[in-house]
């Protein structure tokens, strides 16, 4: 929110904790959730949205009570339980987060098992965002420009994750084993992609989940649907679900971890809701296994930086994926969860550029924002031609970190809010 400028407050109960986030530099309001006056105090008929994310007992509450105070307010709950949906909506919440199956899906979606085809992550307009691993395929060992993917399907390359980290696409970039490429095109381009590497089975080994709770159920759920085996290991006895496919035991026990397969895995989901314990194991997976896929889930924010010190490929975090999806429905977009800190944002054609073709415009290499589709007033081009003129009434659609996208902002003389932010993991 204070990235793109957009005023807010955070209303909590006590004042020793509005006292501690004045401190941090956060806008608080002190006041009861669920006493009706609170909300009449704070202004909300004015409020551009109500977000509560606390136990679904409290969500239900303050949904119920922000509903009476305001008829038409969007609102926003997260639901831990999936027997609390209905009632939250039941309460007056608009949309219900499940934040648990957003990571459990994400992490599903980037393992190294499966099948090579791309996986849709996220539109806007005609624009399609997917992502697609390179493993066990003959895009392995060559460069971006070598691939001729555009030539070949019509999908543009935006950029490469590698061991957790995004690097926008350019023409050198190598392809290997590990990388999980970020593609854009329109359904007809990714049908195309998934045709021509349909036929390549990345690997039939179980992923290992450590932890059965909810994003490791929620993560094992989705493989499932994927056709994807796997393997939980988990401590609780009360947690085994199903035997054959769960393994009773501490992920710091080595022989709990072979007999899961850990010497055949080619991808380990780190899921327990302790950011001590996710680091601890996941020095211990890339001690066992230095070529493993790592994926992390952290609990809290900070952590996200020390997970991807640890040498985990992939670190998703509650805080980043939630605050992203509510940038996008404030903004009224499809959304497109790309990773931590990877934005999908939309601005006017600069100034500088109209008349300049983005071929000679240095974008990417001055930037490193990549221009994914161009929305003019007769309609929205996908993969636009990068030697074709910018007009002065179009808008740019670019992908790139938020460091990538402040360096845009900036080379061009904008702000945040400009353009529209079309999406953001970020947040």
């Amino acid at each position: 929110l204070e990235h793109y400028h957009i005023p807010y407050s955070l209303l909590v109960d006590e004042v020793e904790e509005a006292l501690r986030m004045h401190d941090l530099g956060l806008n608080v309001v002190v006041g009861n959730c669920d006493d009706p006056e609170t909300w009449s105090k704070v202004r909300i008929e004015n409020a551009a949205m109500v977000v509560s994310t606390a136990n679904d007992f409290k969500n239900t509450s303050v949904a119920f009570t922000a509903r009476g105070s305001a008829e038409k307010i969007p609102i926003i709950t997260t639901a831990s339980d999936e027997a609390s949906i209905d009632i939250l909506k039941l309460a007056g919440s608009d949309h219900v987060f499940r934040l648990e199956h957003m990571i459990g899906q994400s992490f599903a979606r980037r393992t190294l098992s499966g099948d090579a085809k791309s996986h849709v992550i996220g539109k806007f307009d005609e624009l399609l965002i997917a992502e697609a691993t390179a493993h066990c395929t003959p895009l392995v060992g060559r460069s971006l420009s070598e691939s001729n993917l555009r030539q070949a399907v019509g999908v543009t390359v935006l950029g490469v994750w590698e061991r957790g980290v995004f690097e926008a696409a350019k023409a050198e970039t190598q392809i290997t084993e590990n990388t999980i490429l970020v593609l854009a095109g329109t359904k007809e381009h990714l049908a195309n992609y998934d045709a021509f590497f349909c036929i390549y089975n990345v690997s039939n080994h179980p992923v290992l989940i450590l932890g059965g709770g909810r994003v490791g159920r929620a993560t094992a759920e989705y493989l499932s649907r994927r056709g994807i085996d796997y393997r939980i290991v988990e401590l609780l006895p009360e947690r085994i679900r199903d035997p054959e496919k769960y393994v009773l035991g501490s992920a710091a026990d080595l022989a709990v971890l072979e007999q899961a397969g850990i010497r055949q895995a080619d991808s380990v989901v780190i899921t327990t809701h302790d950011d001590d314990v996710n680091v601890y194991l996941t020095i211990y997976c890339r001690q066992l296994r230095p070529d493993i896929q790592i994926l992390s889930r952290a609990t809290h924010e900070r952590n996200v930086a020390t997970l991807q010190r640890a040498k985990a490929d992939t670190v998703l975090s509650y805080a980043s994926m939630g605050a992203g999806r509510v940038m996008n429905l404030l903004e009224g977009n499809k959304i497109v969860m790309v990773a931590e800190g990877l934005d999908l944002f939309e601005v006017p054609v600069p100034s500088a550029l109209v008349g300049r073709t983005i071929a000679d415009s240095s974008i990417r290499e001055e930037t490193d924002c990549s221009v994914v589709a161009i929305r003019r007033p007769s309609g929205t081009e996908v993969a636009p031609d990068p030697h074709e003129s910018l007009p002065s009434d179009a808008v740019l659609i670019l992908i790139g970190t938020i460091k990538a996208e402040q360096r845009f902002l900036e080379l061009y003389g904008m702000r945040p809010g400009n353009g529209q932010a079309a999406a953001s993991e970020q947040a």
